[in-house]
C-alpha cells in the first residue's frame, strides 16, 4: 500500500494515478478546492473513497460544496470505539464566532448567537456601574442603610 500525505497544493498540482482514497482533515474553504481534493480518485472509471472531516463551523462550506456538485455528501458519525478529544471551550467560541460570521455573508441582518447574550452582559455591567457611582440608588446591590452608617 502507498500513502501520500499532502497539503492543498496537491489538490490541483500534480497528478496521481490509482489514488484508492482521500481523506480531508478539513473542508476547503474554497469549495472548488474540494472537488479537485477528490478528482484524485475514481479517475479513468477507477473506484475510490473520499472522506473529510468536518466540525460544525465547516457545515457552511460543505453545505455549499454540495450545491456545486449538485450532490449530497453523505455524514457517517464516527465510530463509538473512536477516542474523539473533547472541544475545548475557547476552540468551541471559535466556531460559533465563524459560524455567526457565515451567516452574516448570507443575511446582513443577522444579529448573531452572542448577540442578545452581550445585551444582557451589557445591561448587567452599565448596572452595576451605575450603582457604583450612586450608592444612594434603589438597587439590590446597594449596602443596607445600617452598613451604610458605619462605614461613615
Amino acid at each position: 500500500m502507498k500513502i501520500l500525505v499532502a497539503t492543498d497544493v496537491a489538490s490541483r498540482g500534480i497528478d496521481v494515478s490509482d489514488v484508492s482514497h482521500v481523506i480531508n482533515f478539513d473542508v476547503p474553504v474554497v469549495i472548488e478546492d474540494y472537488v479537485h481534493r477528490i478528482g484524485r480518485t475514481g479517475r479513468a472509471f477507477q473506484s475510490g473513497e473520499a472522506i473529510t472531516f468536518c466540525t460544525p463551523s465547516e457545515e457552511y462550506y460543505v453545505n455549499k460544496i454540495e450545491k456545486l456538485i449538485r450532490q449530497t455528501i453523505p455524514v457517517t458519525a464516527i465510530p463509538a470505539e473512536v477516542f474523539v478529544e473533547i472541544t475545548g471551550y475557547d476552540e468551541k467560541q471559535d466556531q460559533a464566532r465563524e459560524i455567526d460570521m457565515q451567516k452574516r455573508r448570507d443575511d446582513p441582518d443577522f444579529k448573531g448567537a452572542f448577540h442578545e447574550k452581550k445585551t444582557l452582559n451589557q445591561k448587567i455591567k452599565f448596572k452595576a456601574e451605575r450603582d457604583k457611582k450612586n450608592p444612594n440608588s434603589k438597587s439590590p446591590r446597594t449596602k443596607s442603610p445600617k452598613s451604610y452608617r458605619k462605614k461613615h
